[in-house]
């Protein structure tokens, strides 16, 4: 017998041994590889480590049968590369229910997403895009974390120095990877902080921050389109710095104010901006 059929029978007794299955040796050196991939993620969602045993018997009983393609090394290697997070779902409940904006936000955003058949039948569409606005310390980053624990969705954070990481010369580029990668993902609130300093106005920018916002104005027609359940969500502390065409309709489904409402929350919510 070769090592190699030594190490496929080796695999093979593992995974007996851990859930009682017997698996042909030919193909249990790739489904140990994915039962290992599965602990990571179910390690990640619950926020704690669990046993090989625990991700060997549900992988064989809930994921193998139906082939769930989150578990494709590309994607796991995607989000690790993206810094992806299971929230705990309590996240949600540190937030009171007299604040404002978690009414808004669990009416128009968290129902349409996970009661999609209900708010189909009423003619609701499950938002694609938000905005969170205030000032400084009200809570916007909070929010967006909360919305992705609620929905128990893959978190996804970026920063203006996050894409500047390369330099200033590929910001645009990178930008655009980032919502390349979350086409081909599933379930994540992709989350944009300072986002003034991304999609800021273009009348009296540089050009290197034109192009950054022109990528940004490109980008988000198309992760709409995308038949993906993904949801993006942008922080600014400065509305009235974003370029006029982000606000318009057809971009972002849901304007936020949080915190005080300023003049601008009052113009936006008027119908009159």
């Amino acid at each position: 017998m070769s090592l190699l059929e030594n190490s496929q029978e080796g695999y093979s007794s593992l995974i007996f041994e851990y859930s009682g299955y017997k698996v042909d040796p030919e193909l249990s050196q790739n489904l140990w590889s994915n039962i290992l991939q599965h602990k990571w993620v179910i390690s990640e969602k619950i926020g704690r480590d669990v046993g090989i045993k625990v991700a060997c018997m549900d992988f064989i009983q809930n994921i193998m049968p139906v082939e769930d393609n989150l578990h494709d090394p590309l994607k796991i290697k995607r989000l690790k590369r993206m810094g992806a997070q299971i929230l705990d779902r309590a996240a949600w409940d540190t937030i009171s229910d007299s604040q404002p904006p978690k009414q808004i936000v669990d009416k128009r955003i968290v129902l349409p997403l996970t009661q999609s058949e209900l708010a189909k039948k009423h003619g609701v569409f499950p938002p694609r895009t938000i905005i969170f606005f205030g000032p400084p310390g009200t809570g916007k980053t909070h929010f967006a974390r909360a919305i992705a624990a609620r929905l128990q969705w893959w978190y996804i954070e970026i920063s203006p120095s996050d894409l500047m990481s390369e330099g200033e010369d590929r910001m645009g580029s990178k930008l655009k990877h980032i919502f390349e990668d979350t086409k081909n993902l599933d379930e994540v609130v992709l989350f944009i902080d300072e986002f003034e300093e991304i999609a800021g106005n273009r009348e009296h920018a540089s050009r290197k921050d034109k192009s950054i916002t022109n990528e940004f104005l490109k980008q988000v027609p198309i992760f709409r389109k995308e038949k993906r359940k993904n949801l993006l969500v942008c922080a600014t502390n400065y509305i009235g710095q974003l370029d006029g065409a982000l606000l318009r309709p057809g971009r972002f489904d849901c304007i936020i104010p949080v915190g005080e409402l300023d003049r601008i929350a009052e113009v936006l919510f008027s119908g009159t901006f």
